[in-house]
């Protein structure tokens, strides 16, 4: 490995962009640094941005061929696709700030040049590159606005990346539901008049009396629970979610409020 280190420790860095001048992910070795792509990218209403870019076959793409197949089975319109780091294969413990800092500079002419009313981050590192926070899991879904040095407006949707769905698919159910509600939302100017409405049982009287009226209906009904973790010798059930043709109920078990906490 030292040997393989002392090889390439002479060669200079393949990148020509003054942009990337300081850049600490110059120093790896890496078949090509700064890959400007957004030079042949056309406008969209919508962009989807990776992490960083792949090198298979000889070709720097944003995503995998599986990857940008279920894009585009759940996005089946044209759309543009990017990576928030032009370099290859670079992890988030890469990205320094200071080399966010640069590199902010790429994706910026990348936003400009596609001019898109949405842009979805796929990953907490192209969130971060672009709203400048992390944790994916407790911010995908939300929306956030980003306005280029240029001035171009649009709005940021972080979502999981495609490689967590392909590995967890139990993470599709909400990355299909953040990229419909967000299109519907930011593109195509729908607004959601929701008319969910919900009523509390706060007291064990009423939980009583919800009970004695479930127990002699033949009705289907739907339930779902809020934890605060799947650990079931320390976590616990903060809510209870039940669900009729009719009508929907909460159970408040763990809040600071209410009587039915223990």
């Amino acid at each position: 490995m030292s040997e393989l280190q002392n090889i390439y420790s002479g060669l200079k860095p393949s990148c020509s962009s003054p942009l990337c001048e300081g850049c600490t992910i110059l120093n790896q070795s890496k078949p090509e640094h700064s890959y400007i792509d957004y030079s042949h990218l056309e406008k969209s209403s919508v962009l989807f941005l990776s992490d960083s870019f792949k090198y298979k076959y000889g070709n720097l793409t944003p995503f995998s061929k599986k990857e940008k197949t279920l894009l585009e089975s759940l996005y089946p319109d044209r759309a543009a696709y990017s990576a928030s780091v032009k370099c290859p294969s670079v992890k988030e413990g890469d990205m320094t700030p200071a080399n966010m800092v640069l590199c902010r500079q790429h994706l910026e002419a990348t936003i400009d040049k596609v001019q898109p009313l949405l842009v979805y981050a796929c990953g907490n590192l192209a969130m971060k590159m672009l709203i400048k926070k992390s944790g994916i899991t407790t911010k995908r879904g939300n929306s956030y606005e980003f306005t280029t040095t240029l001035g171009h407006s649009c709005i940021v949707v972080p979502i999981y990346h495609p490689y967590a769905v392909l590995k967890e698919p139990r993470h599709r159910y909400l990355f299909e539901t953040d990229i419909k509600n967000a299109y519907e939302k930011y593109v195509l100017g729908k607004k959601n008049e929701g008319n969910f409405t919900y009523k509390l049982a706060e007291t064990l009287e009423e939980v009583k009396n919800l009970s004695e009226m479930w127990s002699s209906s033949e009705e289907t009904l739907a339930v779902d629970i809020e934890t605060t973790g799947l650990n079931f010798r320390k976590d616990k059930i903060q809510t209870i979610a039940i669900s009729s043709e009719d009508a929907n109920w909460v159970i408040p078990l763990d809040h600071k409020d209410s009587p039915l906490s223990f």
